[in-house]
């Protein structure tokens, strides 16, 4: 009986490396990679543009609510100027009517 130790297989060419990165082994042709790329490429633009559409749409509607505000202070303090004018027209008449 003898006793036969397998040891481990070493390739010492690269032809079995070559044949699997050969053209024809590959998953995708070049063409059909260069389409993926470019597809992704596009993607990633349309989704740029998104991200810029709604950064955009954010920002106006900030400025309508701001303004909104600023207008509703400014119609808050006419109405206090208002208020204190016929108030003061009120006292007048009083004192002119004593």
């Amino acid at each position: 009986m003898s006793s036969h130790q397998a040891s481990p297989h070493i390739l010492t060419n690269s032809s079995s490396f070559q044949k699997a990165t050969t053209p024809g082994l590959q998953i995708t042709s070049d063409d059909k990679e260069a389409n993926i790329q470019a597809k992704m490429a596009e993607h990633k633009r349309h989704k740029a543009l998104r991200e810029e559409a709604t950064q955009l749409e954010a920002e106006r509607l900030e400025r309508e609510r701001l303004e909104a505000e600023q207008r509703e202070r400014e119609q808050m303090e006419a109405e206090k100027w208002e208020q204190e004018w016929l108030e003061a027209e009120r006292k007048e008449q009083e004192r002119q009517g004593s």
